[in-house]
């Protein structure tokens, strides 16, 4: 909890404008295109944070969670979600890592869904290489807007 704290500090203005907008994400789980030994119950928490002065769709994002591998990850980024149809956003996020075998940084397509004070993000982690991961990840979170 102390690191989230500390991510937190570090990524998020101390004093956010009446027009911007705190999301608290709940991770929850993931599915494995491989059915491997893979811990796909990856409970977590986290926070997003849009700003009027960012460009639209463009979020940044810490927290942490139960990596794949049964280790606990922290992680810090960006997500940019341009694409809109009514209450969906479609993009991608990058987000650096910690506690993955190969890998400090990860990247993924994003489906946001947000419907007043409650949304869900589902990422696609697509495989990229079997020498970095050898399968490919669709993660679910559920948010909240403070």
């Amino acid at each position: 909890m102390a690191r989230l704290l500390c991510l937190l500090l570090c990524v998020f203005p101390i004093g956010a404008k009446a027009a911007d907008e705190i999301w608290a994400t709940l991770s929850l789980h993931s599915y494995h295109s491989k059915r491997h030994t893979y811990n796909e119950n990856n409970l977590g928490a986290g926070l997003e944070y849009s700003s009027s002065s960012f460009p639209q769709g463009t979020r940044l994002v810490t927290g942490f969670y139960d990596n794949s591998f049964n280790r606990e990850t922290v992680y810090a980024g960006v997500s940019y979600t341009p694409l809109t149809f009514k209450d969906f956003h479609f993009g991608g996020l990058v987000v650096g890592v910690t506690n993955y075998p190969r890998t400090s940084f990860l990247g993924a397509f994003a489906l946001e869904y947000e419907y007043k004070k409650i949304g869900v993000n589902l990422f696609f982690v697509p495989r990229v290489s079997s020498h970095l991961f050898d399968t490919a990840v669709t993660a679910l979170q559920l948010k909240f807007l403070f």
